[in-house]
């Protein structure tokens, strides 16, 4: 039953984008929490229109298994993209709460009791191009229902004021997630100072497995093959993050 409730909400979100596109046009962007029917619902999409998608651990994974990548660009790529146009090319699917960072290029935004590291990119594009903003928000209501963020006002403010307004109701799910939210592994990499962490240990771990493998006869092909299985795995996780 809840298989059949999550396809038919996943069904009515991409016929409700579809709309709001062929509304709106292209300088458009839409903000949206990492759901499984979000996610589903723009892989739906991207399949029968072009659009950009902020490529993640997330959008890579669903998107690929519905083989539709060539809509997947980074945030630094998205924005190289448009730099210079007035408009965008196509309208911008951005899941932010996926997004992994830090630097010049993330603030903090509250997000209930914590402080997560989201990327400048909503708020850069909406001062390049002054698209229209659109936030998918359920919660756990059947049916999303798009909302266009006024951000006119914050315009005045600083690129962090401009962000917080724009991903308001991602930052609202987050502290009341839905049911079939999926970015929550993530969530301890965006919080300050969190990837730095797990980049550090990963580091330990890698140097822990090296010098294991130092001390093994060249004759135990068994104990080297799961070494270097172990550091596959490892810099396999740290890629995700970068």
């Amino acid at each position: 039953m809840e298989r059949l409730f999550e396809k038919v909400s996943t069904f009515l979100m991409c016929r409700q984008m579809e709309r709001l596109f062929a509304g709106v046009g292209s300088n458009t962007l839409v903000i949206m929490a990492s759901t499984r029917r979000n996610l589903d619902a723009v892989a739906a999409v991207a399949q029968m229109r072009e659009i950009w998608v902020t490529a993640g651990p997330l959008t890579t994974t669903v998107l690929a298994s519905r083989g539709v990548t060539d809509c997947l660009l980074s945030p630094a790529g998205i924005s190289r993209r448009n730099r210079g146009c007035d408009q965008l090319d196509r309208p911008v699917v951005s899941f932010p709460d996926q997004v992994l960072g830090d630097g010049p290029s993330f603030c903090c935004i509250e997000c209930g009791s914590e402080k997560i590291l989201f990327s400048f990119l909503e708020a850069l594009l909406v001062r390049r191009h002054r698209p229209t903003v659109v936030s998918m928000r359920h919660g756990n209501r059947f049916v999303c229902q798009p909302e266009f963020v006024d951000y006119s006002a914050a315009l005045d403010g600083d690129n962090k004021q401009l962000l917080s307004v724009l991903l308001a109701s991602v930052t609202a799910e987050i502290s009341v997630p839905s049911h079939d939210w999926l970015a929550a592994p993530y969530l301890p990499f965006k919080r300050l100072g969190g990837l730095d962490f797990v980049l550090r240990e990963s580091a330990k771990d890698i140097t822990t497995l090296l010098r294991c493998a130092m001390t093994l006869p060249e004759t135990d092909t068994v104990a080297i093959d799961r070494v270097l299985e172990s550091l596959k795995t490892l810099r396999t996780g740290r890629r995700d993050h970068e």
